[in-house]
């Protein structure tokens, strides 16, 4: 999907190009104020599909890709079927443990030299000083990628806190204190709420779960629980 249409990429990798196009994107509001919200889909399965530069860089071989017209690779991969490709290298068996874990922190290492490009693309347009930064993850890693969430319990799936305490930082210069840790309870709901006072806008609906982090609050319980439907 792309501004409500469609557009087709017959080479590359999702997290190379969802970086390539918010760099186009930061070039063409130089001079705007903007929003942007990139979402990337890595570090997630299949965790073996990274640029080979990355595979050789933690050693690991190079599993050929799903391909649904080739007869080799369903005599290769004993699959018919993307589904059963998928089961195939997505859970511990065709992959070992321990190269799951290096395929893991081949991916990882991907999604860290591509952030650091949009960074890099925002002080190269003199954007990074009136810029408010958000990093977040979604969740906590997945036992099934070869993440390791210790010391914390569990991890994604799960309400211990491998599973939903995550990594969140933020970044703007002047605004916020470098190198400062806040200890109190934080909330992807806050996201919202921050951004619109920040951005000097007043939200009419008051049931929103979530508080403008530059605003001191109490301290407060954050619960989370499984809900059937």
């Amino acid at each position: 999907m792309y501004n409500m249409g469609e557009k087709s990429y017959e080479d590359g990798y999702l997290t190379e190009i969802f970086t390539d196009e918010t760099i186009a994107y930061l070039k063409r509001k130089r001079d705007k104020p903007f929003f942007l919200m990139l979402s990337y889909n890595a570090v997630h399965h299949l965790i073996h599909e990274v640029p080979k530069k990355y595979l050789d860089k933690y050693n690991v071989k190079e599993i050929a890709n799903y391909d649904p017209d080739s007869l080799v690779a369903f005599e290769k991969h004993k699959a018919g079927t993307y589904s059963a490709y998928y089961d195939k290298y997505s859970r511990v068996g065709a992959i070992k443990t321990e190269d799951l874990r290096t395929y893991y922190l081949a991916n990882l290492d991907c999604l860290d030299d591509n952030i650091g490009r949009v960074l890099d693309a925002l002080e190269q347009e003199q954007l990074d000083k009136n810029t408010l930064i958000v990093f977040i993850s979604d969740n906590g890693g997945s036992p099934l990628t070869g993440s390791n969430n210790a010391p914390l319990t569990g991890g994604k799936y799960a309400l211990w806190e491998g599973g939903i305490r995550v990594p969140m930082a933020m970044v703007w210069p002047n605004h916020i204190e470098a190198g400062k840790v806040e200890r109190a309870c934080v909330s992807a709901t806050d996201i919202l709420p921050t951004l619109t006072s920040v951005a000097g806008i007043t939200l009419n609906d008051t049931e929103l779960d979530g508080i403008n982090l530059f605003n001191p609050q109490p301290d407060r319980v954050l619960i989370w629980k499984w809900q059937k439907t």
